[in-house]
């Protein structure tokens, strides 16, 4: 399943074209804010954006479409995700979903996620999440 993207400077978007087999990026060095991948097969199944800071790659946002959910898309997207940060340098993957999204917060989880707090923000009740990133 290749992942692709492009650049949408008008959103404000940054979008980088691999597939997953082409990773290490050399964009993922240069990492811009919300860059969105997105995952083809042979229509949009998936997409991934990111952010990074100092010493975090920040996933923003996952989505599956409905009819690919459980087939190993999120999966393949997070691995992505998981892939660029290492590629970039980064220490540390972390997320956020809803407290009340508990099959994403198993999925995490699953995925080897620790749960590092609650809170709420933006008047949204959250459930933060992090992983270590391997060499």
């Amino acid at each position: 399943m290749p992942i692709f993207g492009g650049r949408w400077p008008a959103l404000g978007l940054s979008v980088a074209f691999a597939p997953t087999s082409a990773v290490p990026l050399a964009a993922a060095h240069t990492l811009a804010r919300n860059a969105v991948y997105v995952a083809v097969d042979p229509v949009v199944v998936g997409t991934v954006t990111v952010t990074g800071d100092v010493s975090d790659l920040v996933i923003t946002n996952l989505a599956v479409h409905p009819s690919r959910q459980g087939s190993g898309v999120g999966r393949a997207m997070m691995r992505f995700a998981e892939q660029l940060a290492a590629d970039g340098g980064y220490r540390r993957v972390t997320l956020f979903t809803h407290e009340l999204m508990v099959e994403n917060i198993s999925f995490y989880v699953a995925l080897g996620y620790t749960e590092t707090g609650r809170r709420v923000t933006d008047g949204r009740s959250r459930v933060y999440f992090v992983r270590p990133v391997s060499p």
